[in-house]
């Protein structure tokens, strides 16, 4: 500390004894307003009260020498304190280089880099963003060979996300709370491509969007050039497991309620092909975040593509169909194995069935058909779930079902035994006049 700071601390000192005289400029504080610039209100508690002096422990870095230069760096603070930060990791990006023009149809990319830092590892994460679009690729942990050295840590991150036109990957390195960020341009030609923009749901700057349960509330955007009839969405997790559907485009924009998400981070994205030149597909993705983390137990989700039609999911179990608390569906909503039905009938679906615990046994799914209304039919799907997974991929379907036809589809019937679970696939019509009288242990055999 120079000659004038040490005076004007021990001024400051002297003056602290002194009976409080107030006002701007005084040496003596009760808040920092008390100061002035440069300065900074040493508070304490005596019998008086709460008193203080203002003080100066710099002028600018050179009076912060920084107890071990190779981790930390020291700063002075506006106020005149000396403060200190982990020293920032370098990072850096050595293939694709920035600026690089892929082949077109490329959807994904490895990225590969070092970063050199004194920390014992370094968090990256990746964001990609477009015009219109913002997806979060990665976030992965990388340990330093050398902990506590000055350390160049290499690494190769697979599989990083891209949609067709300009991505600007936003790359960034934490270490100990230090960052360095790094932007990378690479660009995938799509020429005469449809251009997509997703407006809800809303991205909040890097996190992505987020949603307070397992749906989306609704799914919008626009399309170009507005001649695009339909679209398709796809919802992704992170364990590899997808959701899709198809989206009707009207005059440039589209909507759709009730999109169903995996637990944790989903990678949402609307897809429309058959428009350009080359390839013809074009995308844009966003990063979803759902308010459950994990989910257990059963989830069960019916859709059908028609507008005014009413299917209904039934979950049998421990007797038949339609038989009282052996069968859970909408109009009779309790069953001795519990569970909870929400219903729609309105057109579409979803409608689901969740059971977060069921006790060991064999459970049955059948799908009815309660009303066509304008519809001459609908096409369903079943998606069924246990621990936050499919059990098996895609969907099952599609079923063509009426009323008029008067038909049950059988879908299929899973085993639950000791936490585990075995899916076994039916997917046979039978008249509704005449169900299943056997319980599931028995299907394919209905009487």
């Amino acid at each position: 500390m120079s000659s004038s700071m040490r005076v004007r601390a021990w001024l400051s000192a002297t003056l602290f004894l002194l009976p409080f005289s107030g006002g701007c400029g005084s040496e003596r504080c009760q808040s920092p307003n008390d100061c002035e610039k440069g300065f900074y209100c040493a508070l304490s508690v005596g019998s008086s009260g709460a008193e203080g002096a203002c003080l100066q422990d710099c002028v600018s870095g050179d009076d912060c020498p920084s107890a071990d230069p190779d981790r930390t760096i020291s700063y002075c603070t506006a106020e005149g304190r000396c403060k200190s930060t982990p020293r920032p990791p370098h990072l850096k990006i050595l293939d694709p280089e920035n600026d690089s023009l892929l082949p077109e149809g490329t959807r994904k990319v490895r990225l590969a880099g070092e970063v050199e830092t004194f920390a014992d590892d370094v968090e990256i994460e990746i964001t990609a963003s477009a015009e219109g679009c913002l997806a979060l690729g990665s976030r992965t942990t990388i340990p330093s060979p050398s902990p506590g050295q000055l350390t160049k840590i290499a690494f190769l991150l697979d599989d990083i996300d891209l949609d067709p036109g300009l991505t600007r990957l936003s790359i960034e390195a934490n270490a100990d709370g230090a960052r360095d960020k790094v932007d990378h341009l690479l660009e995938v030609p799509c020429p005469g491509c449809a251009e997509i923009q997703i407006q809800e749901p809303v991205s909040v700057d890097r996190s992505g969007a987020t949603a307070s349960g397992l749906e989306v509330p609704v799914l919008t955007g626009v399309v170009t050039p507005a001649t695009v009839r339909t679209a398709v969405w796809r919802v992704r997790s992170s364990e590899g497991d997808v959701f899709d559907g198809r989206l009707s485009v009207d005059g440039g924009t589209y909507r759709s309620e009730r999109l169903p998400l995996f637990p944790g981070r989903n990678r949402l994205e609307v897809t429309v092909t058959g428009v350009g030149s080359g390839l013809g597909e074009s995308r844009c993705s966003t990063t979803v975040t759902s308010g459950k983390p994990s989910e257990s137990g059963l989830r069960v989700l019916l859709t059908w593509d028609g507008a005014t039609s009413d299917l209904d999911i039934h979950l049998v179990s421990g007797g038949r169909f339609l038989e009282m608390g052996a069968d859970l569906f909408s109009r009779s909503p309790v069953a001795n194995f519990g569970g909870e039905v929400f219903d729609d009938f309105e057109g579409y679906g979803p409608e689901t069935i969740i059971a977060e615990t069921l006790p060991d046994g064999v459970y049955g799914l059948v799908v009815e058909a309660l009303s066509d209304g304008d519809d001459s039919g609908s096409n369903a799907f079943m998606r069924v779930l246990y621990g936050g997974r499919l059990l098996f991929p895609g969907a099952a379907g599609p079923r063509f079902l009426t009323v008029r036809e008067q038909k049950l589809w059988v879908v299929g019937k899973m085993t639950i035994s000791g936490g585990q679970v075995d899916w076994e696939p039916i997917d046979l019509m039978v008249p509704a006049a005449t169900p299943p009288t056997t319980t599931p242990e028995s299907w394919p055999i209905f009487d």
